[in-house]
């Protein structure tokens, strides 16, 4: 009975080391954090989104350059979550939602919803889960022109989210610790 126990509470703290890796993606994707999108990663992973395949390094530059470049601003939401875990490797299917601004030839901003899963090899090393392996599904997507921006009177107002390390939620939550795995 004990045994059976300690080997669920090992799975239910492997599934939520999992889940956080995945929040630590999107959260680094939507503040184009390259430094939290490192922990996200083994560094030798490889990636294939289908309009990108490739390690995980040359992951990093493609992607931060792909959102800083071409969206105005970015969220992404995870949704049903399935995790099979084998020991040290699990096998992870993620629903997401991701909404962007994109602008487009006239400057006007249409808004982006865009539907899909990620495929992901999970593996443990040295006692933290990282993805080792990546691919991208598309399902589905929707744009429509944004209907009414805040007017600056009301940007006034509100603490205005910022795509890097100057979010106030760099200054509000507290820094990550660093791991024998991290990479540069």
């Amino acid at each position: 009975m004990e045994r059976e126990l300690e080997k669920r509470l090992r799975e239910l703290i492997d599934r939520q080391d999992i889940h956080d890796v995945l929040l630590r993606y999107c959260r680094a994707c939507d503040r184009i954090d390259e430094e939290l999108l490192r922990t996200v990663f083994h560094e030798d992973a490889y990636i294939d989104y289908g309009v990108f395949s490739g390690t995980a390094r040359e992951f990093l530059a493609w992607i931060i350059d792909n959102i800083r470049d071409n969206y105005t601003h970015g969220s992404h939401n995870i949704c049903n979550e399935y995790v099979a875990i084998d020991g040290d490797v699990a096998y992870v299917e993620l629903n997401i939602i991701i909404h962007n601004g994109v602008p487009d030839d006239k400057g006007q901003i249409i808004y982006t919803l865009l539907g899909g899963r990620y495929l992901d090899r999970f593996e443990r090393r040295q006692g933290e889960w990282r993805i080792a392996n990546r691919k991208f599904l598309f399902d589905w997507s929707e744009g429509k022109p944004a209907e009414a921006q805040l007017d600056s009177g009301m940007n006034d107002n509100l603490g205005i989210g910022k795509r890097s390390r100057e979010d106030a939620s760099y200054k509000h939550l507290p820094p990550r610790i660093k791991s024998v795995l991290d990479w540069s």
